[in-house]
């Protein structure tokens, strides 16, 4: 049977009895043409797929089942089966490849649940896939609260951390703050609550959770509180001076703290309050750990000049926390000198500068800086040990350090030398579909100076930002980065779970932040071996 109105327009729809379907596009026909212009295909034998859908088990009559096939240049749907009865659907003439199978289905006891699973089909493979609608036996439980107090009405959601399907749970916390998921299976999960509050403000907290079996977790809120201080500035200072100092922060002293605004504490991360002519400042938000308070002078341009910083211990409490009267320490200056080598050019116009404090290193401020102000002078600030830290995308893997001791009454210098940071970065994806994220196994990379690889973290999950800032080469999901390497071209060889594996030649590359990618696409298994799929990927 040969129709062309079965596919897209003007392509060609080919099927026998017993053998898969071949659709044979526009731009495909001369490869399908012998020399006196006849059309031939060469059909493989069908696959078939028989479901079995059962709930609470019993077959899940009026349940529905659609099949889209995954391994095409255009994923494309085939519908619901032309025969579906006692919870059972079958498909027929089937092509090798990766299939997607949704089902639905409506029960007066358990809802309305929605499952997906993903397949692989081999040619005249004959599969059966049973599907079970009923519910686990594990449990999410817990309690919300704000500032301890029970918190009703909370919406909790739940859904699979890494989807095999796409069912979602959720529940409503009681006036006690309680609330209880049931009919889950083990595995790792998002968990969310969200709660709107008087005032239009919005309480959300996220969190993954590893069900196994009975699983407790609590959403515990921070209510919002003030923090209050009168700042005593000192007496060397003349009016015209103290008029400087107009505003104050109070900011987390941890730095990736700082960076996460996902906390799953929900703290305030930057509060300002203006200083009044008697020297008191107001901070309102949600506070809790040690925090750094610091004063801001005017007229600093693009690097912050925050004055007099000092660490505090806060706790939150509801009622507010009064700090007292702050008497600014004896003060020096922390002069920060740049210099860019010949390598470097065109100049960095991502410049960051970290500042540390202390043997705790509390995080004192994190500033864009220009490449033009290679000069720069920050203070007055109290005197003790301060670490500096300089950081651009495009240059070295990790960033530089530096520390010094600030004296009272003198300015200490601190200097940096910049150059280009050489990379590759790169993308790994499914030839043929953005939804599918292949399971990368390793990436080797071999040339100049010898070979490095990575693999997945035994930990999880990481933060690329993070590891780039600690100097490391990084895998993360279908992302990797391999940086201060030699000048030349290398040979890049990645392995994936049920994907045939794949070596492309990478240039490095300077670093910048609109460099493009190295993208790595891999064909899975049941194309790998055709070669018009895998001319077809490329």
């Amino acid at each position: 049977m040969l129709n062309p109105a079965e596919s897209e327009p003007g392509a060609l729809f080919l099927h026998a009895p017993g053998y898969a379907r071949e659709i044979i596009r526009p731009d495909e026909r001369s490869m399908f043409a012998n020399a006196q212009g006849f059309l031939f295909a060469a059909l493989e034998p069908g696959a078939s797929l028989e479901t079995s859908l059962r709930i609470d088990g019993k077959p899940f009559l009026g349940a529905k089942a659609s099949l889209s096939y995954l391994s095409s240049e255009e994923p494309y749907s085939l519908g619901e089966p032309a025969a579906a009865e006692n919870g059972r659907a079958r498909w027929d003439d089937l092509a090798a490849g990766r299939y997607r199978i949704a089902f639905s289905g409506l029960d007066e006891r358990f809802g309305a649940p929605r499952l997906t699973r993903e397949l692989e089909l081999k040619a005249g493979e004959a599969q059966t896939l049973d599907v079970d609608f009923s519910p686990e036996s594990g449990a999410l439980f817990g309690r919300a609260t704000i500032g301890g107090e029970p918190l009703s009405g909370a919406v909790l959601s739940l859904s699979p951390d890494f989807p095999s399907d796409t069912r979602l749970y959720g529940a409503v916390s009681g006036p006690d703050g309680m609330y209880r998921i049931e009919g889950l299976a083990d595995g790792a999960y998002l968990a969310s609550a969200h709660k709107q509050i008087a005032g239009g403000d919005s309480l959300i907290l996220s969190r993954r959770v590893e069900i196994r079996g009975e699983t407790q977790c609590d959403f515990l809120f921070l209510p919002k509180s003030h923090v209050t201080v009168r700042i005593e500035f000192p007496s060397s200072l003349s009016r015209l001076e103290r008029s400087n100092y107009k505003q104050a922060y109070l900011r987390p002293a941890s730095f990736l703290k700082r960076r996460d605004a996902s906390d799953p504490e929900q703290l305030t991360l930057n509060a300002s309050s203006p200083i009044s002519a008697a020297g008191e400042a107001r901070f309102e938000g949600r506070f809790r750990g040690r925090y750094v308070l610091a004063v801001n002078c005017e007229g600093g341009g693009e690097v912050q000049r925050l004055a007099w910083p000092v660490p505090f211990d806060l706790d939150n409490l509801s009622g507010g926390q009064d700090l007292g009267t702050l008497a600014l320490p004896a003060s020096g200056e922390l002069r920060i000198r740049l210099a860019l080598e010949s390598s470097a050019s065109p100049a960095p116009r991502d410049l960051r500068l970290l500042l540390f404090h202390g043997p705790a290193r509390d995080f004192i401020s994190d500033a864009y800086i220009s490449p033009e102000d290679t000069d720069i002078v920050i203070g007055p600030i109290a005197a003790g040990v301060y670490e500096a830290a300089l950081y651009s995308r495009a240059f070295h893997p990790a960033p530089l350090y530096a520390a010094a001791r600030v004296e009272a009454g003198a300015t200490t210098s601190l200097s940096f030398s910049l150059r280009r940071d050489l990379r590759i970065a790169g993308k790994i994806r499914d030839a043929y579909s953005l939804a599918r994220a292949p399971r990368v196994q390793s990436v080797l990379l071999e040339g100049p100076g010898g070979r490095r690889m990575l693999q997945p973290s035994p930990v999880g999950r990481i933060d690329p930002w993070r590891m780039t800032l600690a100097g490391r080469d990084y895998l993360s999901g279908d992302g990797f980065l391999f940086s201060g390497l030699r000048e030349g071209v290398y040979r890049l060889t990645v392995a994936a779970d049920g994907y045939s594996t794949q070596t492309v030649a990478a240039e490095t590359r300077y670093a910048a932040v609109d460099s493009p990618d190295t993208v790595i696409k891999l064909l899975p298994l049941a194309e790998a071996a055709n070669p018009a799929a895998a001319a077809s990927a490329e």
